[in-house]
């Protein structure tokens, strides 16, 4: 049992287990969620070591870094039921059971990488169906792309949208596209993002929708 926004909660089951041999492994599993976590890994330094990474595929942003452990360490994840997670921690998020993080972070070698997928995610009453989030960097250029069947609110639907994004030197390029042949409404916009100064973006759009 566990206690958090003044409400109690219950977990069935809860096993953590953790090994050094001579690499650290933590392995968790219960009926929320089974994780595994091999390395060295702090969740405050976890940002500013992205950034730290970042700020070598575009040096000219200034990146909010600070003072943290270098990050070296790969997650995976599988989440059985959000729903405790999201009402104790996160109200106004929900993801449908099953869903899937990994995770993986050389600080040293400038990489990262990471998969999420869900079957549904809603958040402030948007709803995204068969989401797909991938990024990457694999050595100088950064990759991400996410793709969902649609996307629903009280503002209507939106089907086959996909987003993809890749860096070059200092600038980023990003694709949006929604929509297709037999749907109502379908377009594809693109946009640049370049960074003129350390605390400036310019962004550039082309292509046009209908």
């Amino acid at each position: 049992m566990y206690c958090a926004n003044a409400k109690d909660y219950v977990l069935d089951y809860l096993s953590l287990t953790v090994e050094r041999n001579p690499t650290l492994k933590v392995l968790l599993n219960s009926d929320i969620a089974m994780a595994e976590l091999t390395g060295s890994f702090n969740p405050e330094g976890l940002w500013p070591a992205l950034s730290e990474i970042m700020s070598s595929v575009v040096p000219n942003y200034q990146w909010p870094i600070t003072a943290h452990e270098p990050q070296n360490f790969e997650l995976k994840l599988e989440i059985l039921d959000f729903s405790q997670i999201g009402e104790a921690l996160i109200g106004n998020l929900s993801i449908a059971q099953n869903a899937i993080l990994h995770l993986s972070v050389d600080e040293n070698k400038d990489f990262f990488e990471g998969l999420f997928s869900a079957k549904d995610v809603v958040w402030e009453g948007n709803k995204c169906y068969e989401l797909l989030v991938d990024f990457k960097k694999p050595d100088e250029f950064v990759y991400a792309s996410a793709m969902m069947d649609s996307i629903t609110g009280d503002w209507g639907s939106v089907p086959n949208v996909s987003l993809d994004a890749r860096s070059e030197g200092d600038v980023i390029f990003s694709d949006f596209v929604w929509g297709n042949e037999n749907t109502l409404h379908k377009g594809d916009v693109g946009a640049q993002f370049s960074f003129p100064q350390s605390d400036a973006v310019a962004i550039d759009f082309y292509r046009d929708w209908e």
